[in-house]
């Protein structure tokens, strides 16, 4: 028996981000949630950059809510880092455990100030 093909639902296979700023004092909370990947890393560049700009002295990425991240999602984070330390001023990227955090765990990027929740980084100061 030949089975017929059916449709499936997938979308339209176009990945997703959203970036959510939250300013607290001086610091910038970039909140992201989606696929952060080569279709859709320059949106965070975007944010990272608009929060330089607007002066804020910390910069903390949020990453909880990310399902999907690639090598091109950590080419924008650590060129954030290096564009920060240039102007003094730091970043923080918060990443809970699960398969987000094993990309850093596997790439050896120990540079990086990774926290687990935003309490985590908020209490190292």
């Amino acid at each position: 028996m030949v089975s017929q093909p059916r449709e499936l639902d997938v979308g339209d296979g176009t990945p997703s981000i959203d970036v959510r700023e939250i300013r607290v004092g001086h610091r910038s909370v970039l909140a992201v949630s989606g696929e952060l990947d080569i279709a859709t890393s320059d949106n965070l560049r975007a944010a990272v950059d608009g929060a330089i700009a607007s002066g804020a002295a910390e910069v903390w990425v949020d990453l909880t809510n990310v399902q999907v991240l690639d090598s091109t999602g950590l080419r924008v984070l650590l060129g954030a880092d290096a564009r920060l330390r240039e102007h003094s001023k730091s970043l923080a990227v918060i990443c809970p455990p699960g398969p987000v955090r094993s990309v850093f765990e596997t790439s050896e990027l120990e540079h990086l100030t990774i926290f687990p929740d935003r309490a985590a980084a908020h209490a190292a100061g």
